[in-house]
């Protein structure tokens, strides 16, 4: 009885040393005015994740300025990106960087150059008049 007690409380120590969940893991960070791989590599040092990404993407990606205390990775990740076309998935400890799909919802818009006269009835310009796109407030006088 006592060496399966022992045991138990063996595991149950061993359960609580496991790492987090990746999303998880929070972060200390204070860096001015960095790329988006020196925060990776900062991010990395603290947590053990890893980061796969595109180059190529990542240059497109003005420096950052992260000022964060004990924040979820996942939340730095989502504010360092929310103004770019990247965001991030979680694969265990490896946090892919990807180009945001297309919102597929929102229906694409194609722009169309209109030109004209806007005349009366005799063929006279109507001074003032205006010409909105409609079920919009956009438009021109």
């Amino acid at each position: 009885m006592m060496k399966l007690r022992m045991i138990l409380i063996v595991f149950l120590v061993g359960l609580t040393s496991l790492p987090t969940m990746a999303q998880d893991q929070t972060v200390t960070l204070k860096l001015t005015d960095v790329n988006l791989y020196e925060l990776f590599d900062a991010i990395r040092k603290q947590t053990g994740l890893r980061f796969l990404y595109n180059a190529e993407q990542m240059k497109e990606v003005p420096k950052v300025s992260v000022d964060v205390k004990n924040k979820k990775v996942k939340e730095v990740l989502t504010e360092v990106l929310a103004g770019t076309s990247l965001t991030f998935e979680y694969d265990k400890d490896v946090v892919t960087v990807v180009k945001k799909e297309a919102d597929k919802s929102q229906p694409q818009v194609k722009l169309v150059q209109v030109s004209g006269r806007v005349v009366d009835e005799k063929g006279n310009p109507i001074p003032g008049a205006t010409v909105l796109i409609q079920g919009t407030t956009q438009g021109v006088a």
